[in-house]
């Protein structure tokens, strides 16, 4: 008997967003790329199928070290489509912490941007199951690598996609590895399942009542769960538009929002209060926002801030 959560996966969510909407902008990068949901559907069965030509197949694991952006949601949802499991690397991770959480995870592939390359190769020596480098952007060649089958992101997306043939995969499958902040000891692998990353991204779009016309606003990194399962995955399910900035900067926030015509946002407290510290402008209230899901949300400011 088919249970309601067989099909918490992403890879059923992203076919039926674009089923649904296919025409509509699901991502825009600030001062990148954009993509609708039919283009980011087919994206990530290519990425599915380049992951399937250099042997991933369901339950495989794939490392990402990527900055946000375009390729950072492709990767993450042509895992899922092929029902491959991510596992998402700290991208400020260097030395020792970056050859644990390589290790630990089992992973045998990584899609890692260029300007992380150099860290990766200091540490190549003590990463000996690594096999397959996928580089988006440029690379510099580097002798350390030597052994390694390196591939730039046209070469993964190469394939259409077409002809693709999945497992069957369910909510209980396993879909992603996140580490934790390591701050009493080696940061710890933690497993999480499709069913859990929906039924996150679910209450999301429920707690911040996301629709379909409304327009969120995410600067979170894509290797913590606020950003990816919460904010991009919950605004997925909404149908909605998910603007994505590189960065956090303070003093740019309003300015984002207003630009890109955000009605949603997302923030930590230390976050809210760097935001709340820019000096006012009479500008300030010139904006589409009306809902910030945040945790914890510091007291002191609340009023003032909302």
């Amino acid at each position: 008997m088919r249970h309601e959560m067989d099909s918490w996966t992403v890879r059923h969510a992203l076919a039926e967003a674009a089923a649904r909407a296919p025409e509509r902008t699901f991502l825009q990068v600030v001062d990148g790329p954009s993509a609708t949901y039919g283009e980011m559907n087919d994206l990530a069965r290519r990425v599915a199928a380049g992951l399937v030509v250099l042997g991933l197949r369901k339950g495989g694991r794939v490392m990402t070290m990527l900055s946000n952006g375009l390729e950072a949601i492709a990767a993450w949802l042509g895992c899922g489509v092929l029902g491959a499991v991510e596992v998402s690397l700290n991208t400020a991770y260097r030395g020792a912490p970056l050859v644990h959480a390589v290790n630990a995870c089992g992973a045998d592939t990584i899609v890692i941007d260029g300007a992380f390359l150099p860290a990766l190769a200091e540490v190549r020596d003590r990463t000996p199951a690594l096999r397959n480098v996928v580089v988006p952007g440029e690379a510099q060649a580097d002798s350390r690598l030597a052994g390694l089958t390196l591939l730039t992101w046209q070469d993964l997306v190469a394939g259409n996609g077409e002809g693709l043939e999945l497992e069957p995969l369910f909510g209980r499958d396993l879909a992603a590895i996140l580490y934790t902040s390591g701050t009493t000891g080696p940061a710890k692998p933690v497993l999480l399942t499709h069913a859990q990353n929906h039924l996150t991204a679910s209450r999301t779009r429920a707690c911040a009542r996301i629709g379909a016309d409304d327009v969120s606003y995410c600067f979170h990194p894509m290797f913590h769960m606020a950003g990816k399962f919460m904010a991009v995955y919950g605004t997925l399910l909404a149908g909605a538009k998910m603007v994505l900035d590189r960065r956090f900067v303070p003093e740019t926030w309003i300015s984002r929002v207003r630009e890109f015509g955000a009605t949603v946002g997302y923030g930590h407290g230390p976050m809210l209060e760097m935001i709340h510290a820019v000096p006012p402008s009479p500008h300030d209230a010139d904006h589409a926002m009306t809902r910030v899901l945040a945790a914890p949300f510091p007291r002191r400011i609340a009023r003032d801030f909302e």
